[in-house]
């Protein structure tokens, strides 16, 4: 679930991208897993589903690194676009099991918001998706 403003819009890098609604500083938590919310599917869940939903469920989700389930943002994070120099990153909050991501310097109102898919998605790590 997205935990600061933001608005979608064209993105330079990939079709559409997420953009800073709000002034973001350094450290500040952007996004994080939220039960109930945002949806997590194993490979057999994802397989019994039917084929649309399958393919809509793929071409917005990532493959997590850390249990290798699929992971689906309810919200707007579904946009973060890849850049190998990212202003979003993974952090470690004690305490959470859940991923939280954090701006990795301030961001600007109209700044993109991005991250490195292959610090958690499985496909790009592995070079499956020609986007990463």
């Amino acid at each position: 679930m997205m935990l600061v403003k933001t608005k979608l819009g064209p993105s330079r890098i990939h079709g559409l991208g997420l953009f800073a609604a709000e002034f973001i500083q350094k450290g500040k938590p952007v996004w994080e897993f939220t039960k109930g919310l945002d949806l997590r599917f194993t490979e057999e869940e994802l397989q019994k589903l039917p084929e649309l939903a399958r393919e809509n469920i793929l071409h917005y989700c990532y493959h997590d690194i850390a249990d290798g389930a699929y992971v689906l943002c309810f919200d707007d994070g579904r946009f973060f676009n890849h850049s190998e120099n990212p202003n979003v990153g993974d952090i470690e909050v004690p305490g959470r099991e859940q991923e939280v991501f954090a701006a990795l310097h301030d961001i600007q109102v109209g700044e993109e918001l991005t991250c490195n898919y292959r610090e958690f998605d499985i496909d790009c790590r592995e070079g499956l998706e020609s986007y990463c």
